[in-house]
């Protein structure tokens, strides 16, 4: 399997666990990424889960990113060793820095800040958010 897919399965995964978790239509969306930050500041503060940071980086990353492609476009990359979410060549974001930076920082850093600002520094729109359900009914 391709680094790439695995990124998408690991992104997958966590809309699937965190559904149950949140109680929201955990997806790819502004709401998910909000509340996946605080999620996230629950986790830190906790600290029992300190020695699965990376695991947690990998995953949560792994969403953030596939979420800002789903939400804003761009597609994920590999330049300067690290997978981005690349818009162009020239301007790109590092989801998975991201995440071990709130963990690290807090909400100074958090995701959720990352997430609302694309539209103000890249000028991109958001998406509809993908659905799989029909908006048609038959009866």
């Amino acid at each position: 399997m391709e680094e790439i897919d695995k990124i998408k399965a690991a992104a997958a995964e966590v809309i699937q666990k965190l559904r149950l978790v949140s109680k929201i239509d955990f997806g790819y969306n502004k709401e998910s990424v909000l509340w996946l930050e605080g999620y996230i500041e629950r986790l830190r503060k906790n600290g029992s889960f300190e020695k699965s940071k990376e695991n947690f980086v990998g995953l949560f990353g792994s969403f953030l990113g596939e979420c800002i492609i789903q939400c804003y476009g761009g597609k994920w990359e590999k330049r300067e060793g690290a997978y981005v979410v690349a818009f162009d060549d020239q301007n790109w974001l590092l989801p998975f820095e991201r995440v071990r930076k709130q963990w690290d920082n807090g909400l100074e850093d958090s995701i959720g800040s990352l997430f609302e600002m694309i539209p103000t520094i890249w000028g991109k729109q958001q998406n509809p958010a993908p659905t799989s359900k029909s908006k048609w009914k038959f009866w």
